[in-house]
């Protein structure tokens, strides 16, 4: 399968209707097919795969050999009906869809364990068709890809083969995996691999942090990083959103972490871009605040629900300046549940929950911005936490209240004492930070242009916490509390 142009399509038709020992061709058959056989089962053992999407299945020369296939939930998608019919008679119940690549953004499939796009690459015309479908195998929520592409710009003499190279095309996408298991192909530029996008056999869904961050925050941005990888948090991937243009200033060596520049959502006003995270398709997605500090694994947290929110109410909800008339009103405007109004800057999304509430998180900021909706209070930075409830209500998602001892707010001078994620607050953020460097070596000082290394097997926070100011009388973070001036 490829971009639907009349050239490419007849020759596919052609070839399938006319020359079907030919088929897909010389990579789907023999040798090269037992090389592809053999890293699909390995993919399926590690990861537990109970679904398959197969983009450019084409006759399936290769997939129809699978020792696993009967019991796979399995969806081909090409973009020849004459190949189409003829699956749909050879495998009547499995799924098969016409689509074309250029249509993959509204390709309206259940999300998959596995993507699979074999001898696909070779064939796409259009460069932004390659790097659309490049992205969506990395951006899908799937656990794994299994895919065959070039290394190196190379010429065809076949008109219907054009080679790029793979990696220079994935280094302008958001592009982040666990893993690569790579393997040479037919010719010297070819290659096949599968790239873990989750950690194998941890039994999670996918998992990803999420971080929204403008250029005078990237200090922060930094440090919050390097405490997530030390927590001995469970993740897969971290996405970090950043305004379009400035993704040139980070990068990162730790594979699992990307950088996606993003446009506005509301004019001036950045606190609505923490619903980019909407876009993301994992099954469990994490946004945190660059001015937070992990403390221990966030799985203590997700482990105790699985609701699919989770968020601590925020601390201006039922303060005297809160209008309740006004809020019981905005909820009847919606059909919203009567929930609280969380703290936006640490939130669990489980079960594609983001996905859910997305139009109407944003669109509900959008009306409080132009002034189409009663303010519930005089501060104007909250209309993403009052959209965010709305919106949560409105769509009735079932949600967890988080306690002190997993979202600590430092704003309101809480002791960090046995926190998962300990949230600073501007005006305390540079003591705290120094603390935790200082005293107990978390992460260092920044590098610059936020070169995360490869990522090791850390210490875990806390027991290093804890090393830091031992004493029997107190928990270190106890005292490290008193010592950084906050209330125990």
């Amino acid at each position: 399968m490829t971009s639907k142009n009349s050239t490419a399509l007849a020759f596919w038709e052609k070839r399938y209707r006319e020359d079907p020992a030919l088929g897909s061709g010389v990579g789907s058959k023999g040798y090269w097919k037992r090389r592809k056989l053999d890293i699909l089962s390995e993919a399926i053992r590690r990861h537990g795969v109970t679904s398959v999407l197969d983009l450019g299945c084409g006759d399936m020369q290769v997939l129809s050999d699978l020792p696993e296939l009967e019991q796979l939930d399995y969806i081909g998608v090409d973009f020849s009906e004459e190949v189409l019919a003829k699956n749909r008679e050879r495998f009547p119940g499995k799924t098969f869809i016409h689509s074309d690549l250029d249509s993959l953004e509204t390709l309206d499939v259940p999300p998959c364990d596995l993507i699979v796009c074999f001898d696909v690459l070779f064939h796409i015309e259009s460069d932004e068709t390659y790097r659309k479908l490049c992205h969506f195998f990395f951006n899908s929520g799937a656990r794994a890809a299994a895919i065959t592409y070039a290394v190196g710009r190379h010429d065809s003499n076949n008109t219907q083969m054009w080679y790029r190279d793979f990696d220079e095309e994935m280094s302008g996408l958001p592009f982040a995996y666990v893993d690569r298991h790579l393997a040479p192909f037919r010719l010297d530029c070819e290659r096949l691999a599968v790239f873990d996008l989750a950690r194998p056999g941890s039994g999670e869904p996918v998992t990803e942090i999420a971080y929204v961050a403008t250029p005078d925050r990237f200090g922060q941005l930094d440090m919050s990083l390097r405490t997530l990888v030390e927590s001995g948090s469970g993740f897969d991937r971290v996405s970090v959103f950043v305004p379009r243009g400035c993704e040139g200033q980070l990068s990162a060596e730790d594979r699992r972490i990307s950088v996606r520049p993003f446009d506005s959502l509301i004019a001036d006003y950045p606190f609505a871009d923490k619903a980019q995270i909407c876009n993301l398709r994992s099954e469990r997605v994490v946004f945190l605040d660059t001015d937070t500090f992990l403390l221990r694994p966030l799985d203590r947290i997700w482990r105790r629900s699985d609701r699919p929110f989770m968020a601590r109410p925020a601390a201006i909800y039922g303060r005297v300046l809160w209008n309740a008339e006004i809020w019981a009103a905005l909820r009847d405007r919606f059909g919203s549940t009567d929930v609280p109004m969380f703290n936006s800057g640490f939130v669990i999304f489980q079960q594609y929950a983001h996905r859910k509430i997305a139009e109407d998180w944003i669109e509900i900021m959008r009306l409080f911005r132009a002034g189409e909706l009663e303010m519930p209070n005089d501060d104007s930075r909250c209309p993403d936490q009052w959209g965010l409830a709305l919106a949560i209500g409105k769509n009735s998602v079932p949600y967890e209240e988080m306690n002190p001892s997993e979202h600590a707010f430092g704003f309101k001078e809480e002791d960090p004492e046995g926190a998962v994620v300990y949230h600073s607050g501007h005006d305390r953020y540079a003591e705290i930070r120094r603390f935790l460097v200082e005293q107990c070596a978390v992460g260092g000082l920044p590098a610059p242009g936020l070169r995360y290394p490869e990522y090791k097997e850390p210490v875990p926070l806390s027991r290093r916490l804890k090393e830091a100011l031992p004493g029997p009388a107190r928990s270190a973070l106890s005292k490290a509390a008193r010592k950084i001036g906050l209330r125990s």
